[in-house]
């Protein structure tokens, strides 16, 4: 197989076909970085925001806080997880028709959408939701005392706890990181196992699983080179938004424009959202027309037999 020929036919199949970029943003659907600059700025726009967040965590309301923020965050989770789950669904079945010769439509994407939307949100929610819980247990030791020393209305703590809580969050780092990659993976090939082949959520899981250890090679080269695609596209990301903070800290008081005419510099990380999640509509739309290619070429000959 040609990696070169294939990643430069997603390349094509992605600017050639603008029905896709819609799939595309819900694919990749996810809170922008600029996002976390603008809940920091509202945090520390007023003096009295950490005395009003000690009130939340020790107050009346405080029981309320600790049982609705870990239900919010599940059903924020969830939303997020049938979010992209219509969007992967879609981009599948489309590339697909593509390849069979035939132009993507929305009627295309709708009937994948009602035939396999389903199981693609059980899958990764199945895949997904276990490492972040695992992720959460690593960062409880380093996110119980800050928490702790909030409600108590200390600016200290314990240089041992300190050490512990980072101990556990970079041994979690080691573990979720690789553990992560290879998740994606299997997410890969059995949302294809499950949109093109017809198998239930359980059996594309398992074909995906399977498909990784006896075609690790092809697997692993491609799964390599689409990391490395996002990496770089992420690292721009990162090192524009750093960029963007430094202008805004040395900008004068008054109003700074944004590109999109929106004053301030809140709206200058709107418009760095806005821009940041169309580029990862790109990617996302170029990395899951790659792996339909992929799926199509080396593995679908096999759709009539478990591996």
């Amino acid at each position: 197989m040609s990696y070169s020929q294939l990643l430069l036919r997603a390349w094509w199949i992605v600017r050639r076909h603008r029905i896709l970029w819609l799939f595309g943003f819900l694919a990749g659907f996810a809170p922008p970085s600029a996002l976390s600059q603008l809940a920091g700025s509202a945090l520390t726009a007023s003096p009295e925001m950490p005395q009003r967040i000690r009130e939340l965590l020790v107050g009346p309301s405080s029981a309320l806080l600790w049982i609705g923020t870990p239900l919010l965050l599940i059903a924020a989770f969830l939303i997020w997880g049938a979010i992209n789950a219509l969007g992967h669904t879609a981009l599948i079945a489309l590339v697909n028709r593509l390849e069979e010769g035939e132009p993507p439509t929305f009627l295309t994407a709708r009937e994948a959408i009602r035939g396999y939307a389903g199981r693609i949100f059980l899958i990764h929610v199945l895949l997904r939701l276990p490492l972040l819980m695992i992720a959460g247990i690593f960062v409880l030791p380093l996110a119980i005392p800050i928490l702790q020393a909030m409600a108590e209305n200390r600016s200290t703590i314990p240089g041992p706890m300190v050490d512990t809580g980072l101990f556990f969050c970079c041994l979690g780092v080691l573990i979720v990181i690789p553990a992560s990659i290879l998740i994606t993976w299997i997410e890969e090939l059995a949302n294809r196992a499950c949109v093109l082949d017809g198998r239930s959520t359980f059996d594309s899981i398992a074909y995906g699983w399977a498909a990784i250890q006896q075609r690790s090679g092809p697997v692993i080269a491609l799964g390599i080179r689409l990391l490395g695609i996002a990496g770089v596209a992420g690292l721009f990301t990162i090192v524009s938004l750093n960029i963007l903070q430094g202008t805004i800290s040395r900008s004068p008081a008054g109003p700074l424009a944004s590109p999109f005419g929106v004053k301030g510099p809140w709206g200058v990380l709107l418009s760095f959202g806005i821009a940041e999640m169309a580029i990862n509509t790109w990617v996302m739309t170029f990395l899951s027309s790659s792996w339909t290619l992929f799926y199509r070429q080396l593995l679908m000959s096999d759709r009539n037999r478990s591996p």
